[in-house]
């Protein structure tokens, strides 16, 4: 089975830009770095539950989405939990893609 045949990789293929940035607790990373992650299978994700969505559209084909996120998932570290995070989504060509994604570890 070839790395983008695994699952979720193909999602995040389709859903991700061909310039996505990623900011995470480490540094950036790009839709390739994301999807090579993701098809290591290096994390244990045991629950993941969102909620406080709010949308602000920037112009007709530019949203930014927030949301928090709270988690119980592991890789090589327990991943922080709970956060706050943020995606900027560009339509092109009448497709949805995230080209930006941050998470900010988050008070209780």
């Amino acid at each position: 089975m070839g790395s983008l045949e695994k699952p979720g990789c193909k999602f995040f293929s389709n859903f991700l830009s061909d310039d996505h940035i990623e900011l995470g607790f480490y540094g950036t990373s790009t839709k390739n770095d994301v999807v090579s992650f993701i098809a290591s299978h290096a994390c244990n994700v045991q629950l993941y539950s969102v909620n406080k969505f709010s949308v602000k559209m920037l112009d007709t084909n530019i949203a930014v989405l927030t949301y928090w996120a709270e988690q119980n998932t592991a890789c090589q570290n327990k991943v922080p939990s709970p956060v706050w995070v943020s995606s900027i989504y560009i339509n092109r060509n009448g497709k949805w893609e995230n080209v930006f994604y941050q998470q900010t570890h988050a008070k209780n």
